[in-house]
């Protein structure tokens, strides 16, 4: 059974016993299925190009996982977009700003200042924004709060020991996408910081899993 054929049974299950979890901002799932061939269209052939010219797919966030943020973009119009760990994520997410919402503000963050020239470098070969390509010791300066926030900063344990600060990131209502949860030893710390915080991880390993076996998961109330 499909990620969302077994969302819709629990859920059924937990009203019946009057026990539910409501999800009240959990996208519909069913829909963003939908649309990820939109996405794939346009994103498919800069993916080609981005792992050709910038980074070996293995490292680079998966096409999957792209097409998923793209179409939840479309799906939720975000104005504001924290993408922590630059690459091809900034792609999409300047392709949606420029498509769609030129008022969105998008800050794409890199520990690595080498890895941000090189995004530099590519986003403006396809005559993209390069405006808010920020390195993280400056970012961490700052706090403001996003209504998506896609997190794939660094290596897993500066992904994990920069969690709950992200979660301070988090407009009221807002969105969080984690990357890599298929690694043992990250996913419990997601899972505890995201209890502690008051949400619930939701799998998109449906949409989002790949080759390498890599998958996301989606924060929400």
């Amino acid at each position: 059974m499909s990620l969302i054929g077994r969302a819709v049974k629990e859920t059924v299950r937990a009203l019946r016993r009057g026990k539910a979890h409501v999800a009240t901002n959990l996208p519909d799932l069913a829909e963003l299925a939908h649309r990820l061939s939109d996405g794939r269209a346009l994103l498919e052939p800069l993916y080609r190009e981005y792992v050709r010219r910038v980074s070996p797919p293995e490292w680079a966030v998966s096409i999957e996982t792209a097409c998923v943020l793209h179409a939840l973009c479309l799906m939720v119009r975000p104005r504001t977009i924290l993408d922590l760990g630059s690459g091809f994520s900034s792609v999409t997410f300047r392709h949606y700003s420029r498509a769609y919402a030129t008022d969105c503000v998008v800050h794409s963050v890199d520990d690595n200042a080498r890895w941000l020239d090189r995004t530099r470098r590519f986003l403006e070969s396809l005559d993209l924004s390069t405006e808010g390509l920020i390195e993280w010791p400056e970012f961490r300066q700052t706090m403001s709060h996003y209504q998506l926030i896609f997190h794939d900063l660094g290596d897993m344990s500066l992904r994990a020991e920069s969690l709950e600060y992200v979660m301070e990131l988090r407009a009221e209502a807002g969105w969080v996408i984690l990357d890599d949860m298929h690694k043992s030893k990250y996913a419990p710390v997601a899972e505890k910081v995201c209890a502690a915080a008051g949400l619930r991880l939701v799998s998109l390993q449906d949409l989002t899993l790949d080759r390498y076996g890599r998958f996301a998961c989606l924060l929400t109330d």
